[in-house]
């Protein structure tokens, strides 16, 4: 999807390459995009991908994040608590829910720009429309 609506004259500069984060090719990355799938990580995995994105993200690169707030009204608190998970609960799936501290504490490496709670109405193909809070991150290596 990206590369269709990248305009012609940048196709030949921009590369985007979509793959499982552990298996993430040599090299550094100006930019690293990660739209809600923090949330769906275990400590474990969120640790390992904070390491990576640490390790992988070139001086002055960019780290946009997203990733569900403990203000989700839709999701949060909602399922089984998981042990020594803070903010983590399972119902039907694994979702883990961050707040303002844990992101400014877990990023710390990162030169923190901006890191906001985003409001959005999520319709879905039935008709039902779910109302959620994310936390928007970017952050400069």
């Amino acid at each position: 999807m990206a590369r269709k609506v990248l305009a012609d004259e940048l196709g030949s500069r921009v590369r985007f390459e979509c793959y499982d984060f552990r298996q993430m090719s040599d090299g550094k990355f100006e930019i690293i995009f990660t739209s809600n799938f923090y949330q769906l990580l275990k400590m474990e995995e969120r640790n390992a991908l904070r390491d990576i994105i640490e390790k992988k993200l070139k001086p002055g690169g960019m780290l946009f994040l997203s990733t569900f707030s403990t203000g989700d009204p839709e999701h949060f608190g909602k399922g089984k608590r998981i042990d020594n998970e803070d903010n983590s609960f399972y119902d039907e799936r694994f979702l883990h829910f961050c707040t303002r501290e844990e992101l400014e504490r877990d990023f710390s490496f990162l030169n923190i720009n901006e890191l906001v709670e985003h409001r959005y109405f999520e319709p879905r193909s039935n008709g039902e429309v779910h109302h959620h809070i994310s936390w928007l991150l970017f952050g400069i290596n």
